[in-house]
């Protein structure tokens, strides 16, 4: 989460407001879990998919959030257009990952 790169720019921010939120040591871990799932992923081969995936996720919840707007967005208790999307692709993708490990 000190990574200066712009290669780990989402995860760190998403780590950071998971620290503000919770606590320091529960954001790191939770910044290293996610970390070796995507290693996982790519040793086996399924990185591409889950990026594709994720895409398709992002422009579904911005669909979404341009239907009901900045104050709808809001109203849901998200700070902006852009929290609002990302916290729910992050949900989103963490249930993907936990059905497809649950097939498994």
């Amino acid at each position: 989460m000190k990574s200066k790169s712009n290669g780990g720019k989402r995860i760190r921010e998403w780590g950071i407001r998971l620290m503000m939120k919770k606590s320091r040591n529960l954001a790191t871990a939770a910044v290293a879990r996610k970390l070796v799932v995507a290693i996982w992923y790519a040793l086996n081969g399924l990185m591409p998919e889950i990026l594709e995936e994720e895409k398709e996720f992002h422009q579904k919840m911005r669909n979404i959030a341009n239907a009901i707007k900045e104050n709808g967005v809001k109203s849901l208790n998200y700070s902006s257009i852009k929290n609002f999307i990302d916290s729910n692709v992050d949900k989103i993708m963490t249930a993907q990952f936990y059905r497809h490990n649950l097939r498994a």
